[in-house]
């Protein structure tokens, strides 16, 4: 047995034609076996890259949506600090409006009350007029009663 070994296994010298077409159709259905797994593999791969693609896809629509929400809500917190800053300036400037008010009352308050200082300044000092004047009176009755009138 002479020959080369045939990469199937078979010596290629000993063998008759009939058998090498066998061998041949043999290799060449082994070919397209080859030939239907890598197209399968590769229709496997591309489908599962559609998955992923898809997958991504509905994952980058969410991130969107979310997106979308937390500007809506981004806007809608802006405003209601905005409402807010406006409410505390209208109770600050209110405020300030009660303050300046009560200063002028309490301002009001304290010329009234010096005006009824003064008054009962003078009024005091009528009185020690009087009570001067009283007392004056009384000693001069007093002298008149004592001389014997």
């Amino acid at each position: 047995m002479h020959g080369t070994l045939h990469p199937v296994g078979f010596m290629r010298g000993v063998m008759a034609p009939k058998d090498r077409s066998v061998l041949a159709r043999l290799g060449d259905d082994i070919l397209d076996y080859k030939v239907a797994s890598y197209s399968t593999m590769a229709a496997l791969a591309a489908s599962e890259q559609a998955r992923r693609v898809e997958q991504l896809r509905i994952a980058k629509c969410q991130a969107d949506e979310a997106l979308k929400k937390a500007d809506e809500e981004k806007v809608t917190l802006r405003q209601r600090v905005a409402d807010v800053e406006a409410s505390l300036r209208l109770e600050k400037e209110a405020m300030e409006q009660r303050l300046k008010d009560a200063e002028a009352k309490g301002k009001a308050a304290a010329e009234e009350a010096a005006a009824v200082a003064a008054k009962a300044a003078a009024e005091a000092a009528e009185i020690e007029k009087a009570e001067a004047v009283a007392d004056a009176g009384k000693k001069a009755i007093e002298s008149f009663l004592a001389e014997g009138w």
